[in-house]
């Protein structure tokens, strides 16, 4: 258990934003290649199992503890950019499709797929990810509304169903208008405002079952010191 905690972290420290393969080799994912003209903001916020619960169950004799893939997803993460104009986030979006599709990374294979009807173009990635021994199922949406980039990763479960969660959570933040566009960061997965009001919240099982807000993170230092 404590092994898969150990993988799910580092998925979602490197996971990131773009280059969704470099997951498996443990490394920091390159942004340099990447083209951010016009970056306005980037968040993002990864979603994991109650640690706490976790950890409780574990230390208490006798108690069954929880398989982290018994029952959908072990962690997801949502990213939304926001450029300047429509078409400087469509560059980004090629820039970071053609990323994923350039990754050579060993034990991964992602394959593509356009989606119809989400956003202005949407591509959707399923493959595995193998690390440390394990092998997890693992899903990513790209999708380009406007002026804006969403991208949802799926880790765990089952590639088909994390397909249709996908689609599902990025349907709910373009229908979604924040509360207002001043966010309010917090680290520890509890930010407001702006693109955090249009992720998910705890609660939400609709979207992301069991799962709780773990991290936010501001992407817009990373992305801009790399372009």
């Amino acid at each position: 258990m404590l092994r898969k905690i150990t993988i799910l972290l580092s998925l979602i420290l490197t996971l990131g934003f773009a280059v969704t393969t470099s997951a498996a080799a443990q490394d920091t994912p390159s942004v340099d290649s990447l083209n951010v003209d016009g970056l306005e903001s980037g968040y993002g916020r990864a979603y994991m199992p109650d640690l706490n619960a976790l950890v409780e169950a574990m230390s208490t004799p006798g108690a069954a503890t929880p398989d982290l893939n018994a029952d959908g997803p072990s962690a997801i993460q949502i990213s939304i950019l926001t450029f300047d104009k429509a078409d400087n986030a469509k560059k980004a979006s090629d820039s970071i499709a053609d990323e994923i599709a350039s990754q050579e990374v060993e034990d991964v294979e992602m394959k593509s797929e356009e989606v119809k009807d989400l956003g202005d173009s949407a591509t959707l990635y399923t493959g595995e990810v193998k690390s440390m021994g394990e092998t997890m199922a693992i899903t990513a949406l790209l999708v380009q509304d406007g002026e804006q980039l969403l991208q949802i990763q799926i880790v765990g479960g089952e590639n088909d169903a994390n397909s249709s969660q996908a689609q599902a959570i990025a349907q709910h933040m373009l229908d979604t208008e924040p509360s207002t566009n001043e966010v309010t960061f917090n680290e520890d997965g509890t930010s407001t405002g702006g693109a955090f009001d249009r992720m998910p919240q705890s609660g939400d099982t609709d979207l992301i079952g069991d799962l709780t807000p773990f991290m936010d993170m501001d992407l817009s230092t990373t992305l801009e010191s790399g372009s």
